[in-house]
């Protein structure tokens, strides 16, 4: 049965630590959503993206041969028409925000599903 955790939030706060410790603790698979969006045989890094076909065949793809998987990214830049594919096969969705009335400058959990 697949089980995924997925982890999601606006940028620098967290999204990936959290995943990847939480990951090697329940020794699930890691999936950063970036490794997915953007093209690494261009020139200038992170300038240039991968298509959305692409992209949901490549993640559905790993989610098959990884059904354990704790997944990490920013939720609105990935809305590629597959996230309802992806939360069927999570258990729990962890959203990260930066919230500086409660935590000052640090980064802080602020919902669970």
């Amino acid at each position: 049965m697949t089980k995924g955790i997925i982890i999601n939030g606006a940028s620098a706060t967290g999204k990936t630590t959290l995943a990847k410790e939480l990951a090697k603790l329940l020794e699930y698979n890691h999936m950063d959503l970036d490794d997915y969006y953007h093209r690494k045989d261009v020139k200038i890094p992170f300038s240039e993206f991968h298509p959305r076909e692409v992209i949901r065949e490549r993640v559905m793809n790993d989610i098959a041969i990884h059904p354990h998987f704790v997944m990490s990214g920013f939720g609105r830049k990935y809305s590629l028409g597959f996230s309802q594919s992806i939360v069927q096969f999570s258990c729990l969705v962890v959203c990260t925000c930066r919230n500086p009335i409660k935590t000052g400058s640090h980064t802080g959990t602020c919902m669970v599903w």
